[in-house]
């Protein structure tokens, strides 16, 4: 399993889980360098792979424009999007059709420029107290509209922070990458300061129950764990405590704290992966450097891998629609140059 170390020395010996198969050295640190190494080589083999490979239609239309998915269903509905293959006009056409280099879509007449355009600039928010992780609010509360308007239209915020929880908020316009660093099984780890009512020992038994988990209600009676816990700072009165997580459940360390019985009186998050808030001031923003963006990628596998897992999925819907008796010739033939399909 592959662990984001985020760690510095905190002032008490903190708990750690124990997981099986863990690498001593960061395996993200070892991708980030050798990224760094191949990057004029790697961009320009990511960026023949992304115009080759096959899209569903309405993730190739996002990629390069404006369009939302929402918006891009009420216009496929209305019959304003329209593929063109060898010059003659794809009569039927579903969300889920594929899109291949030399193919032109069109969206209200107007055609959909060929090459997916270079990801914007990666950026770092301070998000501050009361404002909600969203684009827009139905209820004129604060959001990150102000923010999102000043780095591009394209761009959205990498998961949530709740409206009380201040700290750092990705924001990014690349969807594979906002993908991987959310999901548990890239295992990115994000890291929370909380502050607690009263003094919390390095032995306090809640600190343990976190790590080996805790009911949050969560489907299934998944257990909520924590990755690392360790008290920086305490006191009679309050005391500061860090803890990492790889998952990104609504509300999780909020509920967490509830069930072990810690008053939580400020939750504030300080790292994502290797990125480091650093010193942005509440409500400013940073633009991530490339050695960062490198490393956000290194931290979840590499930038390699979503290249990997489009082709697999290429095979599965290949195969599916074998299944149906509905064969993909162009799809299946586009598999077998590339050695993915067939004896």
């Amino acid at each position: 399993m592959l662990r984001c170390n985020m760690a510095s020395e905190p002032l008490f010996t903190p708990w750690k889980r124990s997981t099986s198969g863990v690498l001593d050295t960061p395996a993200w640190a070892a991708r980030a360098r050798q990224d760094q190494e191949q990057s004029e080589e790697r961009v320009s083999v990511d960026e023949r792979a992304i115009l080759e490979r096959p899209t569903r239609l309405f993730k190739y239309i996002a990629d390069r424009t404006e369009w939302g998915h929402r918006a891009l269903g009420r216009l496929s509905r209305r019959g304003s999007i329209t593929i063109e293959v060898d010059g003659e006009p794809v009569r039927e056409i579903s969300p889920r059709e594929l899109v291949f280099e030399g193919d032109v879509v069109r969206v209200e007449g107007r055609a959909v420029a060929g090459a997916r355009p270079g990801a914007s600039d990666h950026w770092v928010l301070n998000k501050p107290e009361d404002v909600i992780s969203t684009a827009s609010d139905t209820r004129d509360r604060p959001d990150l509209a102000p923010w999102l308007e000043r780095i591009g239209p394209r761009a959205f915020p990498v998961g949530r922070l709740d409206r009380e929880t201040t700290g750092l908020l990705l924001m990014i316009d690349d969807g594979d990458l906002a993908y991987m660093l959310l999901h548990p099984d890239f295992h990115a780890r994000k890291r929370y300061v909380l502050t607690i009512t009263g003094d919390v020992s390095p032995e306090d038994s809640r600190l343990v129950m976190m790590l080996e988990g805790v009911d949050i209600g969560a489907k299934g009676g998944v257990l909520a764990r924590a990755e690392s816990a360790a008290v920086f700072e305490r006191g009679p009165e309050r005391s500061i405590v860090h803890v990492e997580l790889t998952e990104g459940r609504k509300r999780q360390v909020r509920r967490m704290c509830r069930h072990v019985r810690f008053r939580l009186e400020h939750l504030h998050r300080d790292r994502f992966g290797p990125v480091h808030l650093g010193d942005v001031a509440p409500g400013e923003l940073r633009r991530l450097g490339e050695g960062e963006i490198d490393a956000l990628w290194g931290c979840v596998g590499g930038r390699a891998v979503p290249g990997e897992r489009a082709d697999a999925a290429l095979v599965r819907h290949a195969a599916f629609l074998r299944e149906r008796d509905e064969p993909n010739a162009r799809l299946e033939s586009w598999l077998t140059a590339r050695g993915l399909w067939g004896e």
